[in-house]
């Protein structure tokens, strides 16, 4: 029986979601030879990512940004405040769906304006925290009831679209186990990009294809990076030096930020930080004043993106 047969079987559509998240360092190179599934590589290093972007300490009140959080109500759920980060954590080992739990994992998920959930990579790890990054297994009635309890919490359209994306992202998962499983069967070779294209096939299948594109935006992205990253890694009419030289022009292009007028302020940032790595100065003093260089030239929201591009030039 080939996958697309089995993700119709009623087993299939009964799981929790995924989520496919793709943080690709200049590191990556010698893992990215490896003869193993582009996929399950994805799925062996999603322990490990991090995303500087969607991390932050700032809660909603500080922001202002609405949230799950900012619009959910206790009393709906029989409580009458939301619990601490200490209770929060525990209640994740107590019950099939702790009410708090799921609270403490969705509450950084953004609403816009018109109060509909902000499809996007805050969105996707959020959820992936929220349902155990797809290793519970639920009848149809739990996920019914899980439903229920994000639609008590969450009224409205919020609780309706987060509800469903749920729902949606439970199948995929059993649909994409079931994908993962003919795809790293002995004998299989790998071509990774074809692969990646049936994956996203499969999420357009389970999620509808707007919905998809932009969950996954980012990690479409990164997969693109990775898929070219390996060709030119493969390409044997290249030199070492040639293939050298276009693995860091992709890796500059790959990780270039999305700032506002980005090359006058990194240029000047440049030039600055020059004159502090030519002042002979100890690497502490080198890197407080590097630092406060970067403040000077960047909002804080922007730091993190600018030290990765930076890092992966200076290599």
């Amino acid at each position: 029986m080939n996958w697309k047969a089995k993700i119709a079987n009623p087993r299939v559509i009964a799981g929790i979601i995924v989520v496919l998240v793709l943080v690709v360092t200049a590191a990556a190179i010698p893992w990215i030879t490896e003869n193993r599934s582009l996929r399950h590589e994805f799925d062996d290093r999603l322990a490990d990512s991090t995303s500087d972007e969607t991390n932050t300490d700032k809660s909603p009140q500080q922001t202002g940004q609405r949230t799950i959080a900012t619009e959910w109500q206790w009393e709906s759920v029989g409580n009458r405040e939301a619990p601490t980060t200490e209770q929060a954590a525990s209640s994740q080992a107590t019950a099939l769906f702790d009410i708090t739990y799921i609270y403490d994992a969705l509450r950084t998920v953004r609403l816009d304006d018109n109060g509909e959930v902000m499809l996007d990579d805050i969105a996707l790890r959020s959820l992936d925290e929220a349902l155990d990054h797809g290793n519970l297994e639920l009848t149809s009635a739990d996920l019914e009831e899980l439903q229920e309890l994000i639609r008590a919490g969450l009224p409205g359209e919020a609780g309706e679209q987060t509800a469903k994306i749920v729902g949606d992202y439970y199948r995929f998962l059993q649909a994409k186990k079931e994908f993962n499983a003919v795809y790293t069967a002995p004998g299989i070779e790998n071509d990774y990009e074809s692969e990646y294209e049936e994956l996203r096939a499969l999420r357009d299948l389970y999620l509808g294809r707007d919905v998809a594109n932009q969950l996954f935006a980012e990690t479409d992205r990164d997969a693109r990076f990775m898929i070219r990253s390996m060709q030119l890694e493969a390409d044997s009419s290249l030199s070492p030096e040639e293939r050298q030289a276009r693995q860091r022009k992709l890796a500059e292009d790959h990780y270039r930020p999305d700032i506002p007028r980005w090359e006058q302020r990194y240029s000047a940032f440049q030039k600055e930080k020059q004159h502090i790595l030519d002042a002979g100065l100890t690497e502490e003093q080198q890197q407080e004043q590097i630092e406060q260089l970067l403040n000077s030239h960047f909002d804080t929201e922007e730091i993190a993106a600018v030290k990765r591009y930076d890092e992966i030039r200076s290599e």
